[in-house]
């Protein structure tokens, strides 16, 4: 764990060591933005294979963040109770 803000946290992962991140998990906040740039902060530093997932999936704000951060990436995503999960293949 970092003791970081999300942001700052992935720009420390991503200067040690970009694309090694098997799994993460977003759960830091349920508003649009928040989510979206998480996402988008995130995603590159997931290695081909691994996914990245959150909850609250019901949220408006979470699930529109979730859609419009795939489009942008050109990912998928798909939802299974209350997570949402994108795949990197």
């Amino acid at each position: 764990p970092l003791p970081l803000p999300s942001l700052m946290a992935a720009d420390v992962i991503r200067r040690k060591a970009p694309g090694a991140a098997d799994l993460i998990f977003i759960d830091a906040c349920h508003e649009y933005e928040c989510v979206y740039q998480d996402i988008l902060h995130w995603h590159p530093l997931v290695r081909s294979g691994g996914a990245m997932f959150g909850d609250d999936a019901w949220a408006h704000g979470v699930h529109r963040a979730v859609e419009d951060a795939c489009a942008l990436l050109n990912c998928s995503f798909f939802i299974r109770s209350r997570y949402w999960i994108i795949d990197t293949f």
